[in-house]
């Protein structure tokens, strides 16, 4: 699984990075689960591109880091930093994710906290 969990890592962070929420639905199946909090899920490809087609759009400069934890549980490290309303972004979270047969991530589970820091 190291290499189904890479490549999508890999594809995230490409979406991400560039902004690009047609890339981040392509990596889900169409009936995927999003739980961007243990209390707020996206259901369905649809959902997960409505969530977004906003999250990336006022954010300049992301880099987006993982680290494999444990590829056959589909566990990652990652962490994020962006500009955003004047003023740079720190997240540091955990992703757990299951696939489908071609690669396609049907359940994201997704731990993080945020820091911000003013821009001088």
């Amino acid at each position: 699984m190291t290499n189904i969990l890479e490549t999508w890592l890999l594809a995230y962070k490409d979406a991400w990075e560039t902004q690009n929420p047609d890339k981040i639905v392509q990596i889900f199946t169409e009936d995927a689960v999003y739980w961007e909090t243990p209390f707020l899920k996206h259901e369905g490809r649809d959902a997960i591109y409505q969530y977004w087609k906003d999250v990336p759009g006022a954010q300049k400069d992301i880099s987006f880091r993982y680290k494999i934890l444990n590829a056959d549980e589909g566990l990652s490290h990652w962490s994020a930093t962006f500009f955003a309303g004047g003023r740079s972004h720190e997240l540091d979270g955990i992703f757990m994710l299951t696939f489908d047969a071609q690669g396609r991530c049907q359940v994201l589970r997704e731990w993080w906290h945020s820091k911000e820091n003013s821009c001088s």
